[in-house]
């Protein structure tokens, strides 16, 4: 069951009284964004994976991405509740490079957000993300490495009420790192996350690390294959195991037909208990980029 699982007791030192439960009086929902999936602006190492290399041509994608279950209430004896039992998102994202440097824009836009809580489905806006993404390398080094540093800064313009928005400006910065060998390529991103946190009971969100490993596999000059696994922790809970991490696994492989068009294509669900990991993600979507020359 790879969804929220917290236990929300408040202790007091005098008292032990547990916390409302969703659609108990006094029950007050968390202010942060239960979707883990943010695609990456230039979709080169994987659907959300950073490469660490330059791009020269400009990119653009449309991506529908569809989570079950990402953010659920368990206590142990009691009834579990979806706080979030569904998100439908449409991403729009768009890249452009200049030598070692390339800045991306990601937008996305919530068609469907749905909970036990309310009876009504919604629809809202998520927050946009500015990336940044300097390469380190030259970019006629005959290593078959990359290193770059990452950065993205996300504004808080989403819908808080139905969990899609963060509660305050945040700022992320990192490396990204990749290793390519023939037809094989495995990246890697390393970032710290700061911003305003959220807190339910003795568990707090947002500020933490945050990790995307990606390997591809191209077969064939238009087909890529990939598996990915990206997550985030809280730094309050690196070393405690009884604290919610929240992970992800998605395949997922594109098609890119002559005219610069890819097809993309994935699936994955939740690998562990925190909030964003859902029951399952399915997503397609186009990528754009300029036609290989021939």
């Amino acid at each position: 069951m790879n969804t929220l699982v917290v236990l929300i007791f408040a202790i007091v030192a005098t008292t032990a009284q547990a916390a409302p439960a969703p659609g108990q009086p006094g029950y007050v929902a968390p202010d942060l964004s239960v979707d883990l999936l943010r695609p990456s602006t230039d979709g080169t190492a994987g659907i959300t994976v950073d490469s660490a290399g330059r791009d020269s041509v400009p990119r653009g994608a449309l991506l529908l991405s569809y989570g079950a279950s990402p953010l659920v209430y368990s206590v142990p004896g009691q009834e579990r509740v979806a706080v979030v039992s569904g998100t439908t998102a449409l991403w729009m994202t768009a890249a452009a490079s200049r030598g070692p440097l390339r800045l991306g824009l990601t937008a996305p836009a919530y068609l469907r957000v749905s909970s036990e809580l309310a009876p009504a489905q919604s629809t809202a806006l998520g927050d946009p993300s500015l990336d940044l993404k300097l390469a380190l390398l030259p970019e006629a080094s005959p290593a078959p490495v990359g290193l770059g540093l990452l950065g993205r800064v996300v504004a808080p313009l989403g819908d808080e009420a139905a969990q899609v928005g963060q509660p305050g400006w945040t700022a992320e910065a990192g490396l990204a790192g990749d290793l390519r060998l023939g037809n094989w390529g495995l990246a890697l991103n390393l970032l710290a996350r700061l911003g305003e946190a959220a807190r339910l009971g003795e568990a707090d969100f947002g500020n933490g690390g945050i990790y995307r490993l990606g390997l591809r596999w191209a077969p064939k000059p238009q087909l890529d294959l990939g598996l990915e696994a990206f997550g985030q922790q809280a730094w309050s809970a690196l070393l405690r195991f009884d604290r919610p991490a929240s992970a992800e696994l998605l395949a997922s492989g594109t098609w890119t037909l002559a005219s610069g068009l890819g097809l993309r294509a994935g699936l994955g669900r939740g690998m562990m208990a925190g909030p964003g990991s859902p029951d399952l993600r399915a997503l397609v979507g186009v990528q754009l980029s300029p036609p290989a020359p021939r």
